[in-house]
């Protein structure tokens, strides 16, 4: 078996171990570069030497160089006037698309004021309508109310030709 002492320190002694070869193995690394140090050589470097070259300005056909000239004259002109044409018709779409826009606006704008006048439309309708229910409604009322009055003026109408019968009826009685 073993020791107590080993079971708690087994992971600890595996730390140790690998602690004491990593130091062993750094001082070699450092001993051997100090013996190898004193002995290295100087090393001696070459002047830099500039070279030169020679050059001369060579000039053109002044013929071919004027050709050449006419040419890129004539291409930058043809250039210019594709870029020209370009522009008008950019120009032209824009326009184009401005007086569209305008157009669309102008639509939308009506459209907007025919609902906004068919919503007025419809409310005056609908309080057309209210007005005219409530007309009919007091009609009705009215209506109502005189057909009261005349059942009730019936009646009274009525009572007081039983109230004459019943005094007819008593005085003959007497």
């Amino acid at each position: 078996m073993r020791s107590p002492f080993l079971r708690r320190h087994k992971e600890g002694v595996s730390y140790l171990v690998s602690v004491i070869l990593a130091l062993a193995f750094h001082a070699g690394v450092v001993g051997v570069l100090m013996l190898n140090w004193d002995d290295a050589e100087v090393i001696k470097t070459v002047p830099n030497q500039p070279y030169y070259i020679e050059a001369t300005v060579v000039r053109e056909n002044p013929f071919t160089d004027k050709k050449n000239r006419e040419q890129a004259k004539k291409q930058n002109e043809l250039i210019k006037q594709a870029d020209l044409r370009e522009a008008a018709k950019n120009k032209a779409k824009l326009k184009q698309w401005a007086i569209d826009k305008a157009r669309q606006e102008d639509i939308e704008k009506q459209l907007a004021e025919d609902k906004h006048k068919e919503e007025l439309r419809q409310e005056q309708v609908i309080e057309a309508t209210r007005r005219e229910i409530e007309v009919a409604e007091a009609d009705r009322l009215r209506m109502e109310q005189s057909l009261t009055l005349s059942i009730l003026e019936e009646q009274e109408y009525r009572r007081a030709i039983t109230d004459d019968e019943k005094a007819a009826a008593y005085v003959l009685q007497i």
